[in-house]
């Protein structure tokens, strides 16, 4: 992402491309998503104080991840 700030509506279009960006699937371990968000956020997990990711994926399946 970049410097730029937005919100509501206007922030749409570069989250859900930041999302699909990183590439989760159902198949991935909890652990192996918050890497990957972890990753390409450019964080550490030691840098990280508490994470939850929730998803729905394509077909309805939601999967919190800790």
């Amino acid at each position: 992402m970049n410097d730029q700030e937005l919100s509501g509506e206007e922030a749409k279009p570069e989250i859900e491309s930041f999302i699909f960006s990183l590439g989760l699937t159902q198949d991935l371990q909890d652990e192996q998503m918050k890497l990957k968000v972890l990753d390409k956020l450019q964080l550490s997990e030691k840098e990280v104080k508490e994470f939850t990711l929730d998803l729905t994926f394509d077909g309805g399946k939601s999967q919190t991840v800790k």
